[in-house]
């Protein structure tokens, strides 16, 4: 849980230093929309509301 929500938070940070960069190749709506993905998921992270599970299975 930590770590991802910290490595969405990397990920959001790297965008928005790239922001007129990531707009020219694809778009207002397009970053808008992983801007928002990812700055919520890394709130829902930080809040606890969200988290990441692995499993492992067997037959």
């Amino acid at each position: 849980g930590p770590h991802y929500g910290r490595t969405l938070k990397i990920w959001a940070d790297a965008l928005e230093a790239h922001k007129d960069e990531a707009i020219a190749i694809q778009g207002q709506e397009v970053y808008d929309r992983y801007d928002k993905y990812l700055n919520g998921c890394q709130k829902y992270f930080a809040s606890g509301h969200i988290s990441v599970h692995q499993f492992t299975l067997q037959k």
